[in-house]
């Protein structure tokens, strides 16, 4: 049941959303870095990225719900 919802939520994301490398005010792009916390469990840190809904719908959409 678990493995189905994380599947669906992580399909919905990639469906609506385009997630890539961000670009700098240089104009240039913006390597993730590949750093994790120093905990027990080890999590990635925060790093730059760009995620764009994919249509005017989508966008609309995550507009409305983000004023609920």
């Amino acid at each position: 049941m678990a493995h189905d919802s994380v599947w669906f939520n992580v399909v919905s994301i990639l469906t609506t959303f385009n997630i890539g490398k961000t670009i700098g005010d240089d104009g240039q792009i913006i390597e993730p870095t590949y750093e994790y916390s120093p905990a027990l469990v080890f999590m990635p840190l925060p790093f730059k990225r760009s995620v764009k809904p994919r249509s005017a719908l989508i966008r609309g959409t995550v507009n409305e719900e983000k004023h609920l």
